[in-house]
């Protein structure tokens, strides 16, 4: 019986894990996005 708490215990380790990577990933993308825009914007004022 006790096996059955042990893959529970992996399997729930191994989401937890792989949601916190993802949420990782999409927030450095999201970073990187909105240092482009502002990158961006500068430039079009700079060229105004």
């Amino acid at each position: 019986m006790i096996w059955l708490f042990l893959i529970l215990a992996v399997c729930t380790v191994a989401v937890v894990w792989a949601g916190i990577a993802l949420y990782l990933r999409v927030r450095r993308h999201m970073q990187a996005e909105k240092e482009s825009h502002e990158l961006e914007h500068e430039r079009e004022a700079g060229k105004l």
